[in-house]
């Protein structure tokens, strides 16, 4: 799905469709693009009763990932410049099991 037809509800009706009840979402990145994901991961611990959600270094993510990784996770990544090694490994690691995964960068192109 391109950035401009984003709708929260339409993008939540297909992960749901596809993966089934979302359980966990965790917040995957390096530096400063990391630092940029804390807000929405505090939200959502703060106001969902039915989901928890992790911040976690990129690499951090690939060398111990969680136990409840998979079907029912979401992995929003973020790369600002799109070709960190670490949070393309981590990207791959979310699709490998068979997380929902999301990438944004400021580059298009990119990894």
């Amino acid at each position: 799905m391109h950035a401009s037809e984003f709708n929260v509800e339409k993008f939540v009706d297909i992960i749901e469709k596809e993966n089934g009840t979302i359980s966990e979402v965790y917040f995957v990145a390096c530096g400063g693009s990391l630092v940029d994901l804390y807000s929405s991961c505090y939200f959502i611990n703060r106001e969902s009763s039915t989901m928890t959600a992790e911040w976690i270094t990129s690499k951090e993510f690939v060398l111990t990932p969680p136990k409840k990784l998979g079907k029912h996770s979401v992995v929003i990544i973020c790369s600002h410049g799109g070709n960190t090694k670490e949070t393309v490994e981590a990207a791959e690691l979310g699709v490998k099991e068979g997380a929902f995964v999301i990438t944004y960068t400021h580059t298009p192109g990119s990894a």
